[in-house]
């Protein structure tokens, strides 16, 4: 199995994941919440699939890109509708998302590993324990980090970085798991072994062109 021999490699204490894209496919709902609010503020919605290329550096900057696409984007109306967006997230959140094939017995397999597990997405921190327990993985990490979790977010190595202080873990014993461009430079910066999945979010960028460990289909490939 890749996972199994990997982990033993790289002598791995510690996996972190990311969450949109890796542990779940949570489009379909943000791109609800995008088109809600674009028609609500009397503009074009833009569907599932230009938000998908839109999604991995956190809400904001989703909504920037939504608002750069309506053809009205400005910082002071960035700053005046984002709290809109957010309030149709709210809506939204936690109604289509499904776990992808295979995450719970990847995440059954680094358990009976000993390996700790934790979260480092750049959704909002408040969003991610309901997610991950409407899906039963919850009881897997013992950590969630947020893109406001911390001063910075990913790409950069800080969020990484305090996972690992958390848990006395060194940076050469820890592998991340992602699928985006984000993932990749952050735990590039951070000295930490990274696996992309082509199944998630990649903004249209070729993974193969990152700092990574090595570039796999999907969560079930792991598990082969």
């Amino acid at each position: 199995m890749y996972i199994e021999n990997l982990i033993e490699q790289q002598k791995t204490q510690l996996v972190i994941f990311d969450l949109d894209g890796t542990l779940v496919d949570s489009v379909p709902e943000i791109a609800a919440a995008v088109d809600d609010a674009l028609l609500a503020l009397n503009l074009p919605q833009a569907g599932v699939e230009r938000v998908r290329d839109w999604v991995g550096n956190g809400l904001s900057k989703l909504w920037e890109r939504a608002l750069q696409y309506a053809d009205v984007y400005t910082p002071e109306f960035h700053q005046q509708s984002y709290q809109d967006l957010l309030m149709h997230y709210e809506r939204n959140v936690n109604q289509s998302t499904c776990a992808y094939a295979g995450v719970t017995e990847l995440l059954t397999v680094l358990q009976q590993h000993g390996i700790t597990m934790a979260v480092c997405t750049n959704k909002m921190e408040r969003f991610v324990p309901g997610i991950l327990q409407k899906q039963n993985i919850d009881g897997f990490f013992s950590m969630i980090v947020g893109g406001d979790t911390f001063a910075e977010k990913k790409p950069s190595a800080l969020p990484l970085l305090e996972i690992c202080q958390q848990f006395n873990v060194p940076v050469e014993n820890t592998l991340m798991i992602g699928d985006s461009e984000s993932d990749a430079k952050a735990a590039h910066a951070a000295g930490i072994a990274c696996v992309l999945l082509a199944q998630g979010y990649s903004q249209g960028i070729d993974l193969n062109t990152l700092p990574a460990l090595a570039v796999k289909t999907d969560i079930q490939s792991l598990l082969m």
